[in-house]
């Protein structure tokens, strides 16, 4: 059974002044993971310090990719798994990537070089490669989304799709399906919620479906739950603690 973990880029606005606090916060609210998106400045040993502390598994990272600086890449990515090897991190995902409102098959080609690139020297360092979705890697080029294509010639042993089921959600495609399709290849799933006019809220109070991902996420082979926002009517730490309540209430916690 998945496990359910914490994406700290929701609480930004208290890790950017307090990372070690957020890392010790989230260990009390109860999540077992976390994922980072960043270590705003914090030494590495004080980081593997506070996780120690708070008894929390640190599922993967999130390292975003200078889109103006590519020739610089493999340097960046390397102080990124770095950071990773010592904090005994096995995952590095890419969170996001620039996407054209009507991109060509040669956008999509010069993604999938820079990805795979990105891919092999993670995996060259005894590491998993992760791609995490928004709407844009839905828009279909040649008569097949974007995802499909990078999911179909990157291959399973170099990358895995870290599906965000809100976005799916939104260029409407059923994020079950999705799941079912790339069964084996999804070891972490992004839980998004959305409310009124399709904005964050809370796990459990809004109008995505998850019923379904539940029943397909074990035979898929889902190994965490990663709960997301960016939008929040209360304090980012408060939704933090209802969307934990959503998963203790299904007996996930």
């Amino acid at each position: 059974m998945a496990k359910v973990a914490l994406q700290l880029s929701m609480l930004r606005d208290f890790a950017q002044k307090d990372l070690l606090g957020v890392i010790k916060r989230a260990g009390e609210m109860g999540y077992p993971a976390i994922e980072f998106s960043g270590y705003y400045g914090a030494k590495i040993s004080e980081v593997k310090k506070a996780l120690s502390e708070s008894g929390l598994e640190a599922i993967g990272s999130h390292y975003s990719i200078n889109w103006q600086d590519l020739k610089n890449m493999g340097r960046d990515l390397a102080r990124e798994i770095d950071y990773a090897q010592q904090l005994g991190i096995p995952n590095i995902v890419t969170p996001w990537v620039p996407i054209q409102e009507n991109p060509a098959m040669d956008d999509v080609d010069h993604l999938a070089s820079v990805i795979e690139k990105v891919a092999l020297q993670v995996h060259a360092a005894g590491l998993k490669y992760g791609y995490h979705n928004h709407v844009g890697e839905f828009i279909s080029v040649n008569g097949k989304p974007i995802i499909d294509h990078l999911m179909h010639r990157i291959p399973s042993e170099l990358m895995f799709l870290e599906l965000d089921l809100g976005w799916v959600y939104i260029a409407g495609y059923k994020p079950a399906e999705y799941i079912r399709t790339y069964a084996g290849r999804v070891p972490l799933i992004h839980f998004r919620d959305l409310g009124q006019q399709r904005k964050d809220t809370e796990i459990g109070n809004g109008i995505v479906n998850f019923n379904q991902v539940f029943k397909e996420a074990d035979p898929a082979g889902v190994q965490y739950f990663i709960v997301t926002q960016e939008q929040f009517e209360v304090s980012s730490m408060d939704s933090a603690k209802l969307s934990l309540l959503y998963f203790k209430s299904r007996g996930l916690v």
